[in-house]
Parts: C-alpha cells; structure tokens; sequence
C-alpha cells in the first residue's frame, strides 16, 4: 500500500539551511556505560553512550537518543532486548553527523517510557538521563529516536515537553495506542503498568493515560516546531500498516489521511485526527516531517536508513512522502 498525498504536493518544502548534512563515516568511540539515578525514587539507571570521532570536551554537540522497543520481561534491560538494541548502523551515521548517541537501559522491559503508577516514573527517567548527559557534555540539540515501544516515548516526550526537542525519528511507529491494544495482545503486559486494570470506557485512569500516549492522533498540534521523521513498514504485522485493520493504527493515518473512527469499547476518544500534512500545508516551517514508506518491511528496526534519518533531522534532505527498500537501500520520492 503506497500512501497518496493528495492535493498536498510532494516533497515541495525548501529544504532546511543552517545544519550540516552528515557525510561520509567516522568511527564512533564507545560505547560506554553510564550511570545515574532517578531524581524520583533513587532507581539505580544506566545508558551506552557513543561519543563522535575527534570528540572534544570544548565543543557542543547534538544529542541524539534511542529508545528500544518493547522487551518481554519487567526485568532490568540493558541497552534493549534482542533486535530492539540500537541499530548497527546508529553509531557510525550520528558520528559522521558529529552528534553523541545514548541508548538508555531501562528499568523494565515493557514500561512505554511514560509515568504510571505500577510501571514507575519511566517517562522522567529518560528527562533523567538526558539532564545527566547535559551536565557532563556540552549538549545543543536534542533529537529522539525509537523503534515500536520507543516511538511512543520518542512522541510522548516531544509532545509534553515544548521547545526541548528538535527532532523525532520512530520506526514501527506506534500512533494510537488504543488500537494496538485492541488488536494485539503483545501489549498485554500495558494492563500491568496500570496494576492490572484493563483499557475501558469505565476506567477513565486507563483512558486517560492511552490517550496521553497516542499524542500523534490526539494532539498533533504538539510538535510543533518539532522535525518529524517516521517509517512504516507493509509487511509489519505487529504495528499493521493495512487501513482495512486499524485507520488509526498504521502511521500513516496520522501523517496522510483523516477518520474519525474509534475504538469506543475500550474508552478511546472520537476525535478525529488532523494529518500532519494538512498541518504542514498551513505551515511548511511549524511543521515539518519525512514519512517514509516500506511497502515489504518488517516489525524491525532496520526499517531505520540511518544516513536518510540523521540527513534529514541534522541535515537539508526535504520534507515529504517517500517509499523505501526493505531492507534499506534507498529513498525515493513517492509516486
């Protein structure tokens, strides 16, 4: 399924002046395991830090964060589990970007980087380790990455917190978190973050934090200001992007398409969406965004390209409807 822009011209916007595209490779040093605590609970934490080649203490550097996908415990995890690690090719592209890389271990494995009252304060643990980052390096912007559970935290963060970050990249982009609990019962483990009470029209603590968590169906008018990177992938069964599964699911509903349709079962809210493209096209510079599209990818985060990602978010590539190989190999402008 390619997505149609519409009347809404394709990749049109004047690309972005004032950064530096990343070019060529660099080695990155590290990684190095980092550590601090929760200013909440003194909850002992840690993250991998990958410094760019000819790092110096003396100049300020962009910072780039990833966060990994859902795990299948509420243990410690270190850096992701399995395939949800950072990807191979983060370090090498934010070094060539001159940007520092951290990738956070978590304090569960399933805990949707947001504050609930059985998962923990995991939204501040990440606000948490990137204040640690500042107060050691000389940090300028500040950029989140993140696959499937990542990009829900990579949308929370920038949503509720205006002006911190520049930029958003998410892959196996989770938009409406009412849907995929619904439609998978992978994130089971949600009913436990909110101590064993289920999502429902009667329980307005669980709907209240599910719409918290779908910022980019709810409130899009948050990123403003805010680069928005997004992959999706067809063949991606985990987070479908299939319209004749879930309209709001798939990401580009949120991007490309508009409905009113909802989950009213389970107390989710009939607001329809206003796309980010309509956003853009009332303002190409309050919004911007790159939606790229796998017709054959998969629920992995190799769904990421690197070089297209941190071109567009650190460089001058523009904004726009794009399809991609699976894996990648290049980015075209849609048809």
């Amino acid at each position: 399924m390619l997505l149609a822009a519409g009347p809404w011209p394709m990749g049109h916007a004047a690309p972005v002046t004032g950064r530096a595209a990343p070019t060529g490779s660099a080695s990155a040093s590290g990684p190095t395991n980092v550590s601090y605590h929760s200013t909440v609970d003194k909850f002992a934490l840690s993250y991998l830090e990958w410094l760019p080649a000819g790092y110096s203490s003396h100049s300020t550097y962009p910072l780039v964060v990833y966060l990994h996908g859902m795990g299948t415990s509420f243990t410690w995890v270190s850096g992701g589990i399995g395939g949800n690690s950072v990807p191979t090719s983060f370090p090498s592209a934010t070094s060539s970007a001159k940007a520092i890389l951290i990738s956070l271990n978590t304090r569960s494995a399933a805990g949707f980087y947001s504050d609930t009252p059985c998962g923990g304060p995991q939204e501040q643990d990440v606000l948490d380790a990137i204040a640690h980052e500042q107060s050691t390096r000389r940090i300028g912007e500040l950029y989140l990455t993140g696959f499937s559970m990542g990009s829900v935290g990579a949308f929370r963060i920038a949503a509720d917190h205006a002006g911190l970050v520049t930029g958003i990249g998410v892959a196996g982009t989770l938009s409406d978190v009412f849907e995929e609990y619904d439609y998978s019962s992978g994130i089971s483990t949600l009913v436990d973050d909110l101590c064993g009470t289920a999502p429902r029209a009667s329980n307005a603590t669980a709907v209240a934090t599910l719409t918290a968590m779908s910022p980019a169906r709810f409130s899009p008018t948050s990123f403003a200001n805010v680069r928005m990177y997004v992959v999706a992938g067809g063949h991606d069964h985990a987070i479908p992007n299939n319209l004749s599964i879930w309209p709001y699911l798939q990401a580009g509903a949120v991007m490309d398409s508009r409905s009113c349709l909802n989950d009213s079962a389970i107390g989710e809210p009939s607001t329809c969406t206003t796309p980010f493209a309509t956003l853009h096209q009332s303002s190409h510079t309050k919004y911007e965004f790159r939606y790229v599209f796998e017709p054959t990818g998969l629920h992995s985060n190799i769904q990421f390209d690197a070089s297209d990602l941190f071109g567009f978010l650190l460089g001058n590539l523009a904004t726009g409807f794009y399809v991609a190989d699976f894996p990648p190999t290049k980015v075209t402008v849609a048809p």
